[in-house]
């Protein structure tokens, strides 16, 4: 049985809020590099008229202004029918600049918030080309993915 965390964040504001917090937390600990350097939720999370979308997508987002590179977190009800953890890499656009875009679906649990945590590391990684990041990335998804399947 999974042992899910903030269960109830898409039924209760609260729980939500506390949720986001956790993930600004977690992903300031994990990012290597200059902290100062991550704009946390830099994506619109409120509709035109003020009122928080509260959907879990995203729940956490961030964005490395000197690495071009932004993560964004979408987080899932526990028990949704969609796979426990995914992720993958898109270009995207930022404030009118190409950017890539790590994306992590999941199911928050101690275990796919600890897969999420690694990659985050390596995507933020200072010293490290986007190509190589994303390349790290998608063989540890790949790993993941065949180890399962055994």
């Amino acid at each position: 049985m999974n042992k899910y965390l903030f269960k109830e964040f898409l039924q209760n504001k609260r729980i939500y809020a506390l949720n986001k917090t956790y993930w600004q937390n977690q992903v300031a600990k994990t990012a290597p590099g200059r902290k100062e350097a991550l704009i946390h939720n830099h994506l619109q999370t409120s509709f035109a008229n003020g009122q928080p979308m509260q959907d879990g997508n995203p729940i956490y987002s961030a964005f490395s202004k000197p690495l071009k590179r932004a993560v964004r977190i979408i987080q899932q009800m526990p028990g949704a029918e969609d796979s426990p953890f995914s992720a993958w890499v898109k270009e995207t656009e930022f404030n009118g600049q190409d950017i890539q875009e790590l994306v992590i679906d999941l199911q928050l649990t101690p275990e796919t918030k600890a897969k999420a945590l690694q990659l985050i590391h390596i995507w933020f990684k200072p010293d490290m080309p986007t190509t190589e990041a994303a390349k790290q990335i998608k063989e540890i998804l790949h790993t993941r993915l065949y180890a399962n399947s055994l």
